[in-house]
C-alpha cells in the first residue's frame, strides 16, 4: 500500500503539510517498496545518490534472488516507529520491517530536496536482524 504525498491516508497523517507527516510518507513508501522487492517503486522516494548506489545494486540483486524466496519473504509489513527532524532539511526515521521469515529494525536518513523529502542512503540503512520465524 503506497501513501501519496500530501494525502490523508498515511497513518497519523494530518493533511496539513506537517513535515513529520511528509517524512513519514516518503520513508514508508520507500521502505515498503524495497521490503517487498519492488525496487522501481522506491525510486521516486529517494535521492539521486541513493538511486545510483542502493537502487542500482538492488536491481541486480533482485534478479538473482529465487522467486520462491521472494514469495516466502513477502509481504513485508513496515511500521514507522519514530520520525526525528535533525535540521530544517534532514531527518531520521526509525522503522520495523516484519516479513513471514524475519524481523528487522533500522533507520533511514531523509533530506529535503526541491521541496520533497527523499530517502538518502549511501551505504545502506543500519539494520539489526532479530531472527527468523523458524528460530523458535
Amino acid at each position: 500500500m503506497l501513501f501519496t504525498m500530501g494525502s490523508d491516508s498515511c497513518p497519523n497523517g494530518s493533511g496539513d503539510g506537517n513535515p513529520k507527516r511528509l517524512i513519514r510518507e516518503a520513508a514508508y513508501n520507500y521502505l515498503d517498496a524495497m521490503g517487498n522487492y519492488r525496487v522501481e517503486d522506491a525510486v521516486p522516494y529517494c535521492t539521486t545518490e541513493t538511486q545510483n548506489g542502493i537502487i542500482r545494486i538492488s536491481r541486480n540483486l533482485v534478479k538473482a534472488v529465487e522467486p520462491g524466496y521472494i514469495e516466502s519473504d513477502t509481504p513485508a509489513k513496515i511500521k514507522i516507529k519514530k520520525v526525528e527532524l535533525t535540521s530544517d532539511t534532514t531527518a531520521t526515521v526509525q522503522f520495523r520491517k516484519t516479513t513471514p521469515i524475519k524481523k528487522q529494525t533500522g533507520e533511514v536518513n531523509l533530506v529535503l530536496r526541491d521541496g520533497q523529502w527523499k530517502v538518502h542512503i549511501l551505504m545502506g540503512p543500519k539494520q539489526k536482524q532479530e531472527g527468523t520465524a523458524n528460530e523458535n
